[in-house]
C-alpha cells in the first residue's frame, strides 16, 4: 500500500506519519517512511535547491518532478514490490496544489510534466490534513525557534489561503483515494481515524 499525507505547511503531517507508522509496525507490518521533495541522494540535493532559492514556477515544477521520478524509481516502487507499506510526506498532490494552482501553472501541465516517460504512480490512499491557514501559520511561527523555515513557510497568508482551497479542490477531484481529516481535532482522535481507515484497506 502506498499512502501519502498532504496539507498546508503546519498542518501536522510529520508527527502524524510517525504515530501511524509506529502503530502499523506494532501490528506486524513493514513500513517505509519517506518525504518529498527528497527521499534519495539526488532528491535531497534538489530539495535544498527548491526550498532555498526563488525560481520561475515552471522550473520549480520541473525540479519537483525530477525529484519525484528518481524517488519512485529508487525507493517507492522497490519497497512496494517487497510488500512494504510506503508512507510519504507529500507527493504529486502537493505539486498540483502549490505549482498547479498556487503558482498558476495549471493542473493539466503538472500532470503532463509528471507523466513524462511513464504513467504516474498514484497513491492507494491520500490523507489531507485540513487546518485553517491561521492555525497553520501560527504553528509555523512557533517552530521558527527550533527549526529553520523555508521560502514556502514564509509565503503570504493570501498564498496559504489559496493552497488550502487548492487541496480541497484536488481532494474532490480524486475523491476515490482522498480522505479529508479535520486536523483541528485532538491528535488521538485523528490518529485513531487514520489508523482504522488504513487497516480497513489493507
Amino acid at each position: 500500500m502506498f499512502i501519502t499525507f498532504e496539507g498546508m505547511d503546519g498542518c501536522g503531517k510529520s508527527s502524524m506519519i510517525s504515530a501511524i507508522a509506529k502503530l502499523l509496525i506494532n501490528d506486524g507490518y513493514k513500513v517505509y517512511i519517506t518525504h518529498e521533495p527528497g527521499g534519495t541522494i539526488v532528491g535531497e540535493k534538489l530539495r535544498h535547491i527548491i526550498l532555498n532559492n526563488k525560481m520561475d514556477p515552471i522550473v520549480e515544477a520541473l525540479l519537483y518532478a525530477a525529484s519525484r521520478k528518481q524517488h519512485v524509481i529508487e525507493k517507492i516502487t522497490p519497497n512496494l514490490k517487497k510488500n512494504i507499506i510506503v508512507i510519504c510526506d507529500r507527493y504529486i498532490d502537493s505539486s498540483l496544489a502549490y505549482q498547479g494552482i498556487g503558482r498558476g501553472i495549471g493542473i493539466d501541465k503538472i500532470l503532463k510534466i509528471n507523466s513524462l516517460n511513464n504513467d504516474i504512480l498514484w497513491p492507494t490512499l491520500t490523507f489531507l490534513l485540513n487546518v485553517s491557514p491561521d492555525v497553520a501559520k501560527s504553528r509555523i511561527q512557533k517552530r521558527k525557534t527550533t527549526k529553520k523555515t523555508d521560502r514556502f513557510d514564509n509565503e503570504t497568508m493570501l498564498f496559504h489561503n489559496k493552497i488550502q482551497k487548492a487541496f480541497l479542490k484536488i481532494a474532490k477531484t480524486y475523491k476515490n483515494r482522498f480522505i479529508i481529516i479535520d486536523a483541528n481535532k485532538k491528535k488521538s482522535e485523528i490518529i485513531s481515524k487514520i489508523f482504522k481507515t488504513i487497516k480497513n484497506n489493507l
